[in-house]
């Protein structure tokens, strides 16, 4: 006889049962069929055939699975297989997330994504079918939440996991040492901060904790006798222990170094790049405590070969003078912070210019470098006294801080100015390093500066016009020039006065003229006077400054060759505007008004002067008068007098008019509101 097998879906939801038309012998070998009509059943996955419904008999794998044909008929059912969870490890994590969790169960190959509370986890991993781990992630509240696995055959329960708050971790303290006396700011960063409560250093309860952030808090150390301590913090989020976090030692006392860097020797400039620091007696780097170097720190060769990057004590830029007393403070601890054994140290100082290295070149040129050696004992510095070495004067460490000497002012210049302020100063006396304010007439000057030891500006203040005191405050007390500085109310126009002479020949009845400034640097400024209307092609050294600028034309080529001329300025440009403080030069030029010769191009018969002059604090300093190429009684003031002539002109208010004045013409123009008048002698001509 026959046998034959056939194939049952089992409550299959979808597909079709294979179908198998042999008719098997007992005891031949019979291979399974595969799920060949892709029979599927919602919420299970197809796992072969069984030889019972429920799938508590033998299971064959499908189109592989064999079986020897027995002496009756077979049906082989269709298997379901449910994935399960049954367990997951740990149970609870922080809301940090991050950690490993492994699920257990059956059939769960194919399991894609796991979800806690709705947040995806990350690096799903299917180990075997029966088992699966993930990356817990992180949430923003605490509580259980319902983990989800997702599977080929829908979302499966995976159980429970409880989110807790995570305990505070410490990760730095800064400084880790302080003294027995306790009062240490001590800085912590690390996570999870948020909600502390208490700190104890060796179980003595710190003081002023302040959270920054979650990641930083702040905490002032208790005393405590010396030794190392664990450092303990403690919140709403749990307790954390820094093993042996801080030492206690015995009070520390400050160190205190001066030196002053003379310019002998010649090869510095007017800046110069400074670095100061401690070595051990071996070599070994201790801490910066002076720096002052900026962009120009890679000039420091042996500063940057035993410090390399250590910024602790960067002071500024480089230094703008030579010999500036510099005072420094150094707190006995090291550059991780921890105070110093007792034993031998050196003070090392060094100096560059800040040109150096020399241009083109990798050589540092002008280096002045000193060391001082010196020792700790007690947790104190031994006092070494000053000396004179290596170009530094006054090199001394001590635990003593040196006296202060009083300022004193010996100078201020400029010594007037304008009631509007804005005069910049230059105060030149004695102990000026430490000036910490500077008034004029008892109110704050602006810019304070200090140049060196012996000098320091400042830009006044407005005030009335009158004199009054300079006082200089710093460290050492006040220092005060009673009638240091006088501000005026006439320093807004400068008065110009000259004669040109007809010495030597050569000019005829009539000269062109013109009068005007530049700055020091040669850039024209103003005409403030111009006699040539057509004949001005013949001031070829006007024109070739100005560009033919008439802003001061006073009228035609003069009639006489030695009239006194007197002029007033208002100390501002071309465009209107005020010139700043500094040097210009008052150029004149005169030629023959029947210059150039008839039928050439050359001028005959050209006379030219210059007078440098300064302008400070919005008002210029008098020169003159002097007699120089070929002008005599040349000067410029800050004010009408006298010995410049009689500047009471009348004037008109259009460029390239005259005005009748007593017994002789008057030109003039208003450049700005100020006036430019030129007295000419009568000649006959009315």
């Amino acid at each position: 006889p026959t046998y034959t097998v056939t194939y049952a879906a089992n409550a299959a939801t979808s597909g079709t049962v294979p179908t198998d038309a042999t008719a098997y012998a007992a005891g031949q070998t019979v291979t399974v069929k595969p799920n060949s009509g892709t029979l599927a059943k919602t919420g299970a996955v197809f796992g072969g055939w069984n030889t019972l419904a429920n799938g508590t008999g033998t299971t064959y794998a499908e189109g592989t699975g064999t079986f020897t044909m027995g002496s009756s008929n077979v049906t082989l059912y269709a298997a379901w297989l449910v994935p399960t969870v049954t367990g997951l490890a740990p149970t609870g994590g922080t809301t940090d997330g991050g950690e490993l969790v492994t699920f257990t169960g059956t059939t769960l190959t194919g399991t894609s994504a796991i979800s806690f509370g709705g947040v995806a986890a990350t690096g799903v991993i299917v180990v075997s079918s029966t088992a699966v781990t993930c990356i817990a992630p992180a949430v923003t509240a605490v509580g259980n939440v319902a983990v989800t696995l997702t599977t080929p055959s829908g979302t499966i329960a995976g159980g429970t996991y409880a989110y807790v708050l995570p305990s505070p971790s410490i990760t730095t303290l800064i400084p880790v040492e302080g003294t027995t006396a306790g009062g240490t700011t001590v800085t912590f960063t690390g996570h999870h901060f948020s909600g502390t409560t208490s700190i104890t250093f060796g179980g003595q309860a710190a003081t002023a904790i302040a959270v920054t952030s979650d990641q930083e808090l702040t905490c002032v150390a208790p005393a405590h006798a010396a030794g190392v301590v664990d450092v303990v913090m403690t919140g709403s989020q749990g307790t954390v222990t820094a093993l042996g976090g801080y030492t206690y030692s015995a009070p520390i006392s400050t160190a205190y170094v001066g030196f002053q860097p003379s310019a002998a020797g010649g090869f510095y400039g007017p800046k110069h790049v400074l670095a100061v620091w401690i070595e051990a007696a071996d070599g070994t780097f201790v801490k910066t405590i002076g720096d002052w170097s900026a962009e120009r720190r890679y000039d420091l060769t042996q500063w940057q070969a035993k410090a390399g990057t250590d910024t602790d004590a960067v002071m500024g830029a480089t230094r703008s003078a030579l010999t500036a007393v510099t005072n420094l403070t150094w707190d006995l601890r090291n550059h991780l912070g921890h105070g110093v054994a007792d034993g031998s140290y050196a003070l090392w100082i060094e100096l560059v210019d800040d040109t150096a290295p020399t241009v083109g070149t990798t050589t540092v040129a002008g280096a002045r470098r000193t060391h001082l050696p010196f020792t700790v004992a007690s947790h104190a510095v031994v006092d070494v006294a000053p000396v004179d070495q290596d170009g530094f004067t006054a090199l001394s460490i001590r635990t003593t801080a040196a006296a202060v000497p009083v300022p004193q002012i010996s100078s201020v210049s400029p010594a007037q100015g304008a009631i509007a302020g804005g005069t910049t100063l230059t105060i030149t006396g004695l102990n000026l390093s430490g000036t910490t304010g500077v008034t004029i007439g008892g109110v704050a000057a602006t810019a304070v500066t200090v140049l060196s030891a012996t000098q320091v500006s400042c830009v006044t203040p407005a005030a009335s016009a009158g004199t009054v005191a300079v006082v200089v405050t710093t460290d050492g007390g006040s220092a005060a020039d009673a009638s240091g500085f006088t501000y005026v109310s006439g320093g807004s126009a400068a008065y110009i006065s000259f004669i040109p002479s007809a010495a030597g020949g050569g000019y005829a009845p009539k000269h062109v003229l013109a009068v005007w400034v530049e700055t020091s640097a040669g850039t024209y400024v103003r005409t403030v006077g111009d006699w040539s209307d057509t004949r001005r092609p013949n001031l070829t050294q006007w024109l070739a400054r100005s560009g033919g600028d008439t802003d001061a034309v006073m009228g035609a080529t003069r009639a006489a060759a030695a009239p006194v001329n007197n002029l007033t300025w208002d100390l501002r440009d071309r465009s209107g505007a005020l010139v700043a403080d500094g040097t210009y030069r008052l150029w004149i030029e005169l030629v023959d008004d029947n210059s150039p010769a008839a039928g050439t191009t050359t001028v005959v018969g050209a006379r030219r002067t210059v007078l440098d002059f300064t302008v400070a604090g919005h008002a210029v300093t008098p020169v003159g008068p002097v007699d120089q190429d070929g002008f005599s009684s040349l000067s410029i003031g800050s004010q009408a007098g006298a010995a410049l002539g009689n500047f009471a002109a009348s004037h008109v208010v259009e460029d390239q008019q005259t005005a009748r004045c007593g017994g002789g013409s008057v030109y003039a123009v208003i450049m700005g509101g100020a006036l430019l008048a030129l007295r000419r002698r009568r000649t006959g001509r009315g």
